[in-house]
């Protein structure tokens, strides 16, 4: 029979192996089906004064809406699809895309790091089904249009969803849903070309 190790040599390898995980992975953030965060440490960097939540891409026409409003707003969302969707890291996007830094001030920070948040497995809801989506973050007993998604669409790619409610109201889409920028989410857009 193996003796247990002795915590003097366990908590090195814990540290070591923990190190190892976050370095590995662009994120830290690796949940099991269904795990709810009370935090956004993935999606942060040391370096920046501000959090930084990620990048957002797209077209001239909506950067420029979100660099006038220092947010984002509901430009692209629609009924069937009510999010903004951010990415841990550059991704590859047409030259027609602008690239949006997504970031909240330090000091307002409370409101991302404690609003719901849950992972979507890939095989858990069908893709574009909204209905579905929704009936899945209430089994988990969250309410859909106040929980921050993440999902991994491929090997690579982890998205952030940020519900319609918490983006601004579109001056060239006022129809879309929408809502306040109560997460303090500041954005600056730039040409990639």
């Amino acid at each position: 029979m193996l003796s247990p190790l002795p915590t003097k040599v366990l908590s090195p390898v814990l540290l070591i192996t923990q190190l190892v995980v976050i370095a590995a992975s662009p994120i830290g953030f690796a949940p099991l089906s269904g795990h709810r965060s009370r935090g956004l440490k993935y999606f942060s960097s040391k370096s920046d004064p501000d959090k930084f939540v990620g990048f957002h891409y797209a077209p001239k026409g909506e950067a420029e809406e979100y660099n006038k409003a220092r947010t984002l707003t509901a430009a692209t969302v629609i009924e069937q699809n009510p999010y903004a969707v951010v990415y841990p890291k550059r991704g590859s996007f047409s030259n027609n895309y602008w690239e949006c830094q997504v970031h909240v001030p330090h000091n307002e920070q409370r409101a991302i790091d404690e609003v719901p948040k849950l992972f979507i497995p890939n095989n858990a809801v069908p893709p574009g089904s909204q209905e579905e989506l929704d009936e899945y973050i209430k089994k988990e007993e969250l309410e859909p249009a106040k929980t921050v998604l993440f999902r991994q669409p491929a090997a690579d790619v982890v998205e952030m969803l940020i519900p319609s409610q918490y983006l601004e109201k579109s001056p060239s889409n006022p129809a879309n849903p929408s809502g306040e920028n109560s997460l303090s989410l500041k954005v600056s857009c730039y040409s990639l070309r």
